[in-house]
């Protein structure tokens, strides 16, 4: 786009003129390039009579003798039209080329035992939306820096051993094999700051300048590449198939287009008001009869399963301690829960759930959420399945209760009808236990732990209590109960630990 003599020039910042030497000080500032000095040096050049002169002229402008077409775009200036990428400054930058390079190094000199555990750590990381889990991850040398973004989230929890040096080397542990790359480190998360401030001061909406969202194209363009060219000229090849996809797109939008024009037109004549109102109303058979208590779009279950008795659903998961005594524990919620909902108790007696009577389970929650970042609305989508892709899968939540926020896991979502209404509930293992002293490892590393309350004090809870999804790791040590919450999954997470931290009465570092 600049067409620079790029980064490994005597020059090689796009934006500035700053020598190759000079990097490292951050505490000058120098002149910044535009596309009208590059212009008056590429007409300066062409004046010169030999090929020498050129060259000089051309290297301590880092230029080439090449005319950029965006020159001819009015009010334009392509120096300042580029912005910081973090994507491929953090996860495949300062992430990929120093911090995990040194990571891996260590960890192989560790031992062949130490790195399959460090592997298997990385594999057995509970799942979450869209991050990825590779294979072998300290083998990894060379993948996209959207993998190295997804390694990067799950680094110190995964290889938390390694980090707070319980394993060693002679005294030598992996802080201090990182030292020597100290300073350089130290140098480019300076530079960052700067770029990125002043990115952002300049051109507000920064999301705009990220290339992370164009990694999407990455696997399109490489089917296209393997399946539909001859792998001659796939430039033009490329292209047409762009094309035709376009086209194809652009048919099928006008025919739903007009699909839709048709329906809503034959809608228009055949009915009057009267009947559009009553379809309206009308959700189904029973309607007049059966309502909801969950009319919000909050939450939603999903994945619904066969009806089953109270009866069956102890037999089913009697080795597992959560589901004793299920149906009195019901009844018992039931009766407190309704009351302080100001529900009326069916005929104003008591709630005495039968073990013939049925419930209906559902293996799936979508959760609409507001965003702490920008106030906009965010899905998760939650697993409460004992066959995920023949995987158990059990997320956790965070719980919005009487005594504050609390976290547990999704032990069995599912709707139990109580006289008129439908209630969705969720028998969830909480994680509100008291975890004692924090640790010292907890207070450095700003760690926010978490410890299960024994599997026979699982609770009943409306699905509506549920804030958003969370995701735990737990802990490597010697306590099975003690689990992490992982907080850089995303910022949304980050600032819903950070709030926990400062009820907790934490230090917040960050």
């Amino acid at each position: 786009m600049l067409l620079t003599r790029g980064i490994m020039s005597l020059w090689p910042c796009p934006i500035c003129l700053v020598s190759r030497n000079d990097l490292w000080d951050t505490s000058k500032s120098y002149c910044r390039q535009t596309s009208k000095e590059s212009q008056a040096v590429i007409n300066a050049v062409r004046k010169k009579e030999t090929f020498e002169e050129r060259e000089e002229l051309l290297k301590e402008q880092v230029l080439r003798l090449i005319e950029n077409a965006f020159w001819a775009v009015a009010f334009t200036c392509v120096h300042r039209a580029l912005s910081h990428d973090h994507c491929h400054f953090n996860h495949g930058g300062l992430w990929s080329c120093h911090l995990w390079v040194e990571l891996q190094k260590y960890v192989v000199t560790l031992g062949r035992a130490q790195v399959l555990q460090v592997d298997n750590r990385f594999e057995d990381f509970p799942c979450w939306r869209n991050l990825r889990h590779p294979n072998q991850v300290i083998g990894v040398t060379f993948t996209d820096s959207s993998v190295h973004e997804d390694i990067s989230k799950m680094d110190m929890y995964a290889a938390l051993e390694v980090h707070t040096g319980q394993y060693n080397r002679g005294g030598e542990t992996y802080g201090s094999s990182v030292h020597s790359t100290h300073e350089e480190l130290e140098l480019s998360q300076t530079a960052h700051d700067d770029i990125y401030s002043t990115t952002l001061r300049l051109k507000v909406p920064h999301c705009n300048y990220n290339t992370k969202p164009n990694k999407q194209m990455h696997r399109p363009l490489k089917d296209w590449y393997l399946n539909w060219t001859n792998f001659k000229n796939v430039a033009e090849q490329i292209l047409r198939i762009d094309h035709w996809l376009l086209v194809a797109d652009d048919i099928g939008r006008r025919i739903s287009d007009f699909d839709e024009y048709l329906q809503r037109k034959s809608d228009s004549d055949g009915e009057d008001d009267d009947a559009l109102d009553d379809e309206n109303t009308d959700i189904g058979p029973g309607a007049d009869s059966i309502s909801t208590l969950d009319p919000s779009q909050h939450v939603r279950m999903g994945s619904r399963q066969a009806p089953q008795t109270f009866c069956s659903i102890e037999n089913a998961h009697k080795t597992q301690v959560e589901f004793t005594n299920f149906r009195i524990k019901l009844n018992a919620f039931l009766n407190t829960f309704l009351p302080a909902c100001n529900i009326l108790l069916p005929n104003g007696r008591r709630i005495h759930l039968q073990s013939d009577d049925t419930v209906t389970e559902y293996r799936f929650l979508r959760v609409n959420y507001e965003s702490l970042v920008d106030w906009k609305q965010y899905t998760n989508y939650l697993q409460c399945n004992p066959q995920f892709f023949n995987t158990p899968r059990f997320d956790w939540v965070f719980i919005r209760t009487q005594n504050g926020v609390i976290l547990g896991r999704l032990v069995f979502l599912f709707q139990c009808a109580i006289g008129n209404d439908i209630l969705s509930l969720a028998l969830v293992h909480p994680f509100d236990a008291p975890t004692g002293p924090r640790p010292r490892q907890d207070k450095q590393l700003n760690f926010l732990r978490v410890h299960a309350q024994p599997c026979a004090k699982a609770k009943f809870f409306s699905v509506q209590s549920i804030i958003c999804g969370a995701l735990l790791v737990q802990d490597s040590g010697s306590n099975p109960l003690d689990y992490f919450v992982v907080d850089t999954i995303d910022t949304d997470m980050f600032l819903c630990v950070r709030e926990m931290h400062q009820q907790a009465g934490h230090p917040v570092r960050i």
